[in-house]
């Protein structure tokens, strides 16, 4: 169950948000947790959708040892993401 937080930014009842920061980048937050999504905004099949750079979803952008995620907490955050965008009406390409 997803809530809007403004027009560009949802919170899911799972406990994550997302949010357009710019053109470029979304937000994707888990708690005091935050990672930077880059991309790109387009249109795939007629409808809006953000061009997912895969290689940005690595590490917190505040954790200062810069640990990467596991491939499964990778898919999780990636899952996440399409879910949030996906109620906003926006694809995802990746």
């Amino acid at each position: 169950m997803f809530e809007w937080l403004n027009k560009q930014g949802v919170r899911s009842s799972e406990g994550f948000e997302v949010q357009c920061i710019s053109r470029y980048e979304m937000e994707y937050r888990e708690g005091n947790n935050v990672l930077t999504l880059e991309g790109d905004i387009g249109k795939s099949g007629g409808k809006a959708c953000f061009i997912l750079d895969k290689s940005s979803i690595d590490y917190w952008d505040n954790d200062i040892m810069k640990r990467d995620f596991s491939d499964e907490k990778k898919q999780k955050i990636l899952g996440n993401f399409i879910l949030a965008l996906n109620f906003q009406n926006v694809n995802v390409v990746y």
